[in-house]
């Protein structure tokens, strides 16, 4: 934004006679330039003019000023002090006088002030504190000077004004988001460097963020647009440094690189972005884990944060043992592991089998079942002896009242037991071990195997082998001998020796011998 020079004159010295000059009609060398077609008019009709220039230099009583071609004489009663420096601003009263080409000026009243640069000081002392932005203007309109004459004095004054101006203000709307974040637009045109630029961007979004009632999506938005990487997991290198920005904000960015930078783009998007995903967070933990989950997707550096919200599902969870399903205590087992309090895991599970035993266990076939399987469910994935082995009793119970009810839910109960080591022999239960170190003519394994073995009953062999195909009997004075032949005649059958008393009767006889082959 540029302003045309006004020429408001701070006059030092005043040599003339009468009244002061009227500055509302004085023009600039500039504009008397831009003007030069109208001098001819000027000097024919005597118009008196107010010009204000440079002091350039003089030769006996006339002088001249910079940028413009015109020799000035002063009148009579005007006297042009000896110790006027160069560049000095003038103000000139006369009339131009015409010979040829050329143009001359008769001044009756000069005003001579101070340099430019002094006067644009001067006049940057009278702006109030607390309206910065009028130096711009002011800036502005010395530009128009400090170009039209190549100043390269007034260079460096303009530019500290400007930034002298943009500090000031930048103090003043700390407190206002929406005037910084105008600063920071308008700050290009200033020519203020982008490491700057970005910080006030910053402090902006940081200052609306911290308004009471702040609007946390709106602050969010403007993070995207605004501030690069917010987006990429970024965390700081130590506690220390994240502790230093928690604090203050505002000044770490001020004196940050650029990576650090980057890391508080990140930083500041999480302090807003991670009280709005706490706001699903439910006091008692219930949600803990989900609400943790979705932090890690979206935050995974916020780690304490994270943690704390598993710390109160598991405590939840705990609480809650009694109804949890099988999947939610698996996931209760996972937790304690990770916050290291395996050993709480042995507890809950117990207080959650106690909790099914009372539910389910209601004494009949259905319910013993039910809660043999919670049992065995514990041991097969916790591996604790105690579930087995009580999953492994209440099938037995189980087996006892299908046994004759219903059989062939008792063989799937017989196959569930053998899973776990346990087989039905002669009316016992056995480990499969003890039945694996049975000697081979124990009857009840031979019976089990489809064998016969010396010393089975009549009525055992039968329910092993059936009827014999055909009998020979031998009838002595003391015993009854009976040879039973199964299958056909041959090395494929098999020969079994029978003995009882004489009296006894035949279901009394036992085997004697068992042999293969013809006999």
């Amino acid at each position: 934004m540029k302003f045309l020079f006004s020429n408001l004159l701070c006059c030092v010295v005043l040599l003339t006679c009468g009244a002061s000059i009227t500055t509302a009609q004085t023009m600039s060398i500039r504009e008397v330039m831009e003007r030069e077609k109208d001098w001819s008019e000027w000097a024919k009709t005597g118009k008196k003019i107010h010009v204000s220039g440079r002091y350039e230099g003089r030769v006996a009583k006339q002088f001249r000023l910079s940028k413009w071609p015109v020799i000035i004489t002063p009148a009579r009663t005007t006297v042009l002090p000896n110790d006027i420096a160069l560049g000095q601003r003038m103000t000139i009263s006369g009339v131009l006088n015409k010979s040829g080409s050329r143009y001359f000026m008769d001044a009756d009243r000069i005003a001579v002030g101070g340099t430019d640069a002094e006067r644009f000081r001067a006049r940057l002392e009278n702006i109030p504190a607390e309206t910065p932005e009028a130096v711009y203007p002011l800036a502005d309109e010395y530009e128009l000077i400090q170009t039209f004459y190549d100043d390269e004095e007034l260079i460096p004054e303009l530019a500290k004004a400007r930034a002298d101006a943009f500090a000031a203000q930048r103090k003043l709307y700390k407190t206002s988001p929406d005037k910084l974040r105008k600063l920071a637009d308008s700050a290009v045109a200033l020519g203020v460097d982008a490491n700057t630029i970005a910080a006030i961007q910053f402090e902006s979004i940081v200052q609306q963020s911290q308004l009471p009632n702040a609007n946390s999506d709106a602050v969010i938005k403007r993070i995207k647009e605004s501030l690069k990487d917010w987006d990429k997991p970024n965390a700081f290198l130590d506690g220390t440094q994240e502790k230093a920005f928690l604090e203050d904000p505002i000044q770490q960015y001020e004196t940050a690189n650029e990576l650090s930078r980057l890391r508080m783009h990140r930083a500041l998007y999480r302090t807003v972005r991670l009280p709005q995903l706490l706001k699903s967070f439910k006091p008692d933990g219930s949600n803990g884990v989900s609400v943790a989950d979705t932090i890690a997707a979206e935050l995974p550096e916020e780690t304490a944060q994270i943690a704390r919200l598993k710390e109160a599902y598991v405590a939840y969870r705990i609480n809650d043992v009694p109804r949890l399903t099988r999947k939610q205590l698996e996931d209760l087992d996972t937790l304690l592991k990770e916050f290291n309090r395996e050993a709480e895991t042995k507890a809950a599970v117990a207080a959650w089998l106690k909790a099914q035993d009372a539910r389910r266990n209601n004494g009949q076939l259905d319910g013993m079942i039910a809660t043999a399987d919670e049992y065995l469910f514990a041991f097969e994935r916790w591996k604790e002896p105690d579930h087995r082995n009580k999953g492994v009793e209440l099938l037995k119970r189980s087996w006892i009242l299908t046994s004759e009810a219903a059989p062939a839910e008792a063989a799937n109960i017989s196959r569930r037991l053998e899973q776990y080591g346990w087989t039905r022999l002669d009316d016992r239960w056995i480990t499969t071990e003890d039945l694996a170190n049975l000697p081979k003519n124990d009857i009840a394994l031979a019976m089990r195997e489809g064998r016969v073995v010396e010393g089975m009953k009549y009525e055992q062999i039968v329910n092993t082998l059936g009827q014999p195909s055909r009998k020979v009997r031998v009838v002595s004075a003391g015993y009854v001998q009976e040879i039973w032949i199964f299958g056909e005649a041959g090395s494929s059958s098999i020969v079994v020796h029978l003995k009882r008393g004489r009296f006894e009767a035949p279901k009394e006889a036992y085997a004697t011998l068992v042999a293969k082959g013809a006999q």
